[in-house]
């Protein structure tokens, strides 16, 4: 309504009432997408070099600075050092932390056996390819919110429940949303 109101008279403020609501609108998308990703960090980024370039074009016709040379430092400053810098912190990280940890099971599997330790050692020597005698897992990705692997169990359904209806007696398998070592299946040849 307000922004109807406002453009009857030809008044900025229904440009200003517009960004204000989309700047709500848009925080609030933000607020409550959290299965997606945030792109603050970036969009901070973007919004420096925006500020940087209107400021950088104010200053084109001023014959008193040398536009060549504040071009080329601001390349610098807002282009190539923080790009050096997110690369180096990120060498840093995938240098330092290369073993594996309490919440690897959160990981693809092949990011898994990348890590020194944990899924490597299971799987070290192993073809790509599953074939007879291959050790695996088998994660059910329909289970939502979370996926969960085909687990074993030792423990033996009983032979007759309480209520005195029959049961197949056979190992426990069940679905476990976290990888252990009963999670792990060794494909074998039927014929042997």
């Amino acid at each position: 309504n307000s922004l109807i109101v406002q453009s009857r008279f030809m008044l900025l403020e229904s440009l200003l009432i517009f960004f204000v609501l989309l700047a709500f609108f848009s925080y609030l998308r933000f607020h409550n997408a959290h299965s997606r990703v945030k792109y603050m960090g970036l969009f901070s980024y973007l919004l420096l070099l925006g500020v940087d370039s209107v400021h950088s074009w104010k200053l084109i016709g001023d014959q008193a600075l040398s536009v060549f040379i504040q071009c080329v430092c601001k390349v610098l400053c807002l282009l190539v050092v923080p790009v050096l810098l997110y690369v180096f912190w990120f060498y840093i990280h995938l240098s330092v932390l290369n073993r594996s940890g309490p919440h690897d099971q959160l990981m693809s599997s092949a990011f898994q056996a990348s890590l020194q330790g944990g899924l490597s050692r299971i799987t070290q020597g192993q073809p790509l390819e599953v074939v007879y005698g291959s050790q695996v897992t088998l994660r059910s990705s329909a289970s939502q919110p979370v996926s969960c692997w085909l687990h074993s169990h030792k423990a033996n359904y009983p032979i007759r429940y309480e209520n005195g209806r029959g049961s197949s007696h056979q190992q426990q398998v069940t679905c476990y949303p976290f990888k252990d070592v009963n999670n792990w299946w060794i494909i074998k040849d039927p014929g042997r």
